[in-house]
């Protein structure tokens, strides 16, 4: 072997061992750590701000020598719950299950870590830390992995037992008949509510002819019905008649109604409905969410006189005040569901597992063998997937080669990654809600809408142009960004 060649291979060698798994994409913005001093001697309950509990016993640190660690130590704990998060913290979501490059859809994932000043600290294995992590699956179908940074990887922790050497080097051990790494769910249902509407008319164009006896509108209105079964203070507003007050009046109809007869929407299984009025130009938006997404209609009702208009001011107070009552006493039962489980945890530092097939919010607890990240997650594929070349261009139609490429589907919470090399291969599902953004030099952010991507690249066959307008001074701030990363309609 000649000089030339060793000094190749040890540049290689040099390049790879420093390559950063966890690469955040964008330097100013990431998931905020919490951070919590405790007194290594007497241990301490760490409640987080999405109420997961940290658990740490007395005695539960050791020094790079195994040697227990006792004074303050820096613990350091950040969750991460949905698409923007893993994003922003540059975690890969992506498993090579040995078979198959599989993606991670997540039940919830955090990172957990520890220091004395400088100094890294590691878990002590014969008293370990133990987490109620908040969750919003229950589902039996997640399994528990630790992201190995020195391997690049995730690590499938189901019933394997993680020791830390007098190097700090992870050993991964089989230990038949011991389960380190079980959970106990503790579920909380929340409440969910029906919204049932029924159509006067469907919007449609001003006809020309008088001959027409069915009038024509380029509005809507509609009236509340079946609130008996829906959420219990808009009974008091049961009696009124509203007018569509926007200008898209058609889209918005076939949003609400699609394309049926009967004119009635029905949609159930959401998380809350509210109306707030609209003091600037006196309409009301009515607000429908459904797992965090949220529809924004403007309506007004129709009063004939004054005192209408009087009477319906004093029914809207109080629609308000039944309102903040029911979700006055929803956060009482979560916090009562929260505690709880805290309390639970805190007497019980073992645990046996149950399994769940209600969806619901959920806390998850186990024990940890070592500091960094840990995910409950379910392998996956995308489903009826279609596999394109993709490359960009600009408005001018010239080739722009972006740093990264990000896809969201809003069935699975996960988010997919591609850099100039795996474009080549750039998947999704034709018929999902896809929301596609990239970064280009710069930390240059341009995103692809959920509707934009339905109409103008979810056909696409072999190869996929991605056609953006390129402002080199346009970077998003946090909160731009985070309003832009939304599913729309």
């Amino acid at each position: 072997m000649s000089f030339y060649d060793l000094v190749k291979i040890t540049i290689s060698i040099t390049i790879t061992s420093f390559k950063r798994s966890i690469n955040p994409p964008l330097k100013l913005f990431d998931v905020t750590l919490q951070q919590t001093n405790v007194d290594a001697g007497a241990g301490q309950i760490i409640t987080s701000n999405y109420h997961s509990v940290i658990s740490i016993p007395p005695n539960a640190f050791v020094d790079k020598d195994g040697k227990t660690f006792s004074g303050n130590v820096s613990v350091q704990y950040r969750e991460f719950y949905n698409y923007v998060d893993f994003f922003l913290s540059g975690i890969p979501m992506n498993y090579d299950s040995g078979n198959a490059d599989l993606q991670l859809e997540s039940a919830g994932m955090f990172e957990l870590t520890a220091f004395n000043g400088d100094e890294t600290l590691f878990v002590n294995q014969s008293n370990k830390i133990t987490v109620m992590m908040a969750s919003l699956k229950n589902t039996p179908d997640y399994n528990l992995y630790y992201f190995d940074k020195q391997q690049n990887k995730w690590i499938y922790k189901g019933n394997s037992a993680v020791t830390l050497d007098d190097q700090g080097a992870q050993k991964f051990l089989n230990s038949p008949g011991q389960e380190d790494s079980v959970e106990k769910i503790f579920t909380y249902t929340p409440p969910t509510y029906c919204m049932r509407m029924s159509c006067m008319m469907e919007p449609a164009p001003k006809r020309k002819f008088l001959r027409f006896k069915r009038p024509a509108t380029e509005n809507f209105r509609f009236h509340l019905i079946g609130l008996q079964k829906s959420i219990p203070e808009l009974n008091s507003l049961s009696r009124y008649t509203w007018d569509y007050t926007g200008s898209d009046a058609r889209a918005v109809y076939r949003t609400l109604f699609g394309k049926n007869n009967n004119i009635q929407l029905l949609s159930c299984g959401l998380n809350d409905i509210n109306i707030v009025h609209i003091d600037a130009d006196d309409t009301y938006t009515f607000t429908l969410r459904d797992d965090g997404d949220n529809l924004n209609i403007n309506f007004r009702p129709r009063l004939s006189s004054g005192s209408a208009r009087k009477k319906f001011a004093s029914r809207f107070e109080a629609y308000k005040e039944f309102r903040d009552q029911r979700r006055k006493k929803e956060a009482e039962a979560y916090r009562k569901f929260s505690d709880d489980t805290t309390k639970y945890f805190a007497e019980n530092p073992h645990f046996v597992k149950r399994n769940q097939s209600m969806e619901s919010y959920a806390m998850r607890q186990f024990a940890i063998d070592g500091f960094g990240i840990w995910n409950c997650d379910r392998p996956m594929k995308i489903p009826n997937a279609t596999i394109v070349k993709a490359y960009f261009v600009d408005q001018d139609d010239n080739r722009i080669n972006p740093v990264q490429v990000y896809l969201a589907d809003k069935a699975f919470n996960t988010v997919y990654n591609y850099d100039s090399q795996s474009l080549n291969k750039f998947k999704f599902n034709p018929d999902a809600s896809n929301l596609v953004w990239a970064i280009f030099p710069g930390e240059v952010c341009v995103v692809i809408k959920t509707k934009e991507f339905r109409e103008k690249y979810s056909k696409s066959k072999w190869v996929c142009k991605f056609q953006v307008p390129l402002n080199k001074n346009a970077v998003l701030s946090e909160d731009e960004l985070k309003k832009q990363l939304v599913f729309d309609i």
